[in-house]
């Protein structure tokens, strides 16, 4: 039977993440640490506002249903890197990517 609709975003957004994604540690400010799986994009331009003026940030992907929405100051750690949530860059439902800064 064919996927439809949510769900085949959700399995989208897990088989990218079981290929691309790596093991990864996301704790929000307070909270617990969740396991998931991430991936860092490096030199990522982003726009800063209506200007279109462009910024290169530091990005990673993460897998919603297991960290729901990341809150700045959240820490992300994935192999020897440990990062620190900075803002929502984007966010499909499925996989939202946050630009954050390296500690």
């Amino acid at each position: 039977m064919p996927v439809k609709g949510d769900n085949l975003g959700q399995l989208t957004a897990l088989t990218t993440m079981d290929h691309h994604g790596g093991d990864s540690v996301y704790t929000a400010p307070g909270g617990s640490p969740i396991p998931t799986r991430a991936t860092v994009n490096k030199n990522v331009e982003i726009s800063t506002g209506e200007a279109y003026v462009t910024e290169r940030v530091t990005a990673v992907d993460l897998f919603v249903a297991d960290v729901g929405t990341p809150e700045r100051g959240a820490i992300i750690v994935t192999g020897i890197d440990t990062y620190s949530v900075q803002k929502i860059i984007d966010d499909d439902g499925f996989i939202v990517s946050v630009a954050v800064r390296k500690m």
